[in-house]
């Protein structure tokens, strides 16, 4: 069993990898440096989004998501603070 990364009063999410700084617990309610979700084919987008908004906002600064079909592609979400106050997404999509 993986680290629990509270994302909600009563969510809790088990990524596949969590980058902390320190490790305290099992048990962590602090943002990770980092996640990372491999995703399946039983995975879909509607999954994916979801995942990456209670990330989002719990605060993860990183989240990378890996597709484990044929091409092993792998999406990563840094959160920007360029944009920071702006009318638009704080994530920055790199390859």
């Amino acid at each position: 069993m993986g680290l629990k990364v509270r994302t909600g009063p009563y969510r809790w999410r088990i990524p596949d990898v969590v980058v902390l700084d320190k490790m305290l617990s099992e048990w962590t309610t602090g943002p990770p440096l980092a996640v990372f979700e491999v995703l399946t084919v039983e995975d879909c987008y509607n999954d994916m989004m979801e995942k990456m908004a209670e990330y989002e906002g719990i605060g993860v600064p990183q989240i990378c998501m890996v597709d484990s079909g044929k091409g092993g592609f792998i999406s990563v979400f840094e959160r920007s603070p360029a944009h920071e106050g702006e009318n638009v997404p704080p994530w920055e999509h790199r390859i």
